[in-house]
Order: C-alpha cells, then sequence, then structure tokens
C-alpha cells in the first residue's frame, strides 16, 4: 500500500499544489484553471505529464464532475442525492466512493476496496491523505480527491449536504 498526501496552499494566485508520498517526494502536481466557467484540474506526474482532468459538469441536478484520463477513460463522479451517508458513484466503470461524516472514503472496484481517501481535519489548508493499494489506480484516486475536495468545499459554503 503507498500513501499520498494532497495539501492545497491557502491564498496562491495560481493553483498549483503538488501531491507527495509518505517520505515528503513530489509524485503528481495538480493545476486549476482560473479563468473557466466550470472547475477544472489537470493532474501532471512529477516529469510534466498529464494524467487526467477533472472538469465540472455544470448542468447537473446534483454535483458531478468528469474524469478525462490520458489513455482515453472518460468518467462521470456524481454525488448521490438521497443517501444518508456521502456517496458517489462513478458511472462509466464499476467504481463506488462511500464516506462517513469524517469524510473518510472508502473506493471501492467491483464491491473491493481499492483505496481511500481521508480529509485530514486540523490542518490550516484543505488536506488529503490518500492509500491506495494498487499503482495503476493511483491517478485515479488523486483525481477523485480533487473532485471530492470541491464538492466537500461547495457543500459547506452553499450548506448542501
Amino acid at each position: 500500500m503507498r500513501k499520498l498526501y494532497v495539501k492545497q496552499k491557502l491564498l496562491s494566485m495560481k493553483d498549483r499544489f503538488y501531491i507527495k508520498d509518505a517520505f515528503g517526494n513530489d509524485v503528481y502536481y495538480a493545476e486549476e484553471k482560473l479563468m473557466s466557467f466550470s472547475k477544472r484540474f489537470f493532474l501532471y506526474d512529477i516529469q510534466g505529464n498529464q494524467v487526467a482532468e477533472v472538469v465540472q459538469k455544470l448542468r447537473s441536478w446534483s454535483t458531478a464532475f468528469f474524469l478525462r484520463t490520458t489513455d482515453g477513460q472518460e468518467l462521470l463522479i456524481q454525488k448521490k442525492m438521497m443517501s444518508f451517508k456521502p456517496k458517489y458513484e462513478v458511472v462509466g466503470s464499476d467504481i463506488t466512493m462511500e464516506g462517513n461524516w469524517t469524510s473518510k472514503f472508502k473506493v471501492l472496484k467491483n464491491g473491493h476496496q481499492i483505496g481511500s481517501v481521508n480529509k485530514q481535519w486540523l490542518k490550516m489548508a484543505d488536506s488529503y491523505e490518500i492509500d491506495c493499494l494498487n499503482r495503476s489506480d493511483e491517478h485515479l484516486l488523486v483525481a477523485f480527491s480533487l473532485a471530492l475536495d470541491y464538492v466537500e468545499s461547495a457543500s459547506a459554503t452553499t450548506g448542501d449536504v
């Protein structure tokens, strides 16, 4: 299992932040496109190769994001509205995300856990710890954390549940 950490900087003019491993080494970085109608993030490996794009779906009943990977995969991450616990489905795949009230999410593929995304509380900036069981799913889990962070932040400011 590999642990990754996402920590966004407060008050940065360009929303660029690094994803680090347990030893503090940069593994990925994400950039937010600031001048866009929808929220849009680009995820790069440390060599500068784009591995995914996360784009907010504008016309949707619930908060939703498209996840596009460089291997041509396009998924829709969508918050389930009528669920007691925070739950997201990933349309176009056999992946689901189930959370609890402390923003700890299990990521399941075919009902088996492939990793988790946990919000770190009591930090100055938004921080997430990602546990990845399989390296081939790493970029998906990091992209999920970017979408989750935006959804959770938007819910906190608007009062949505």
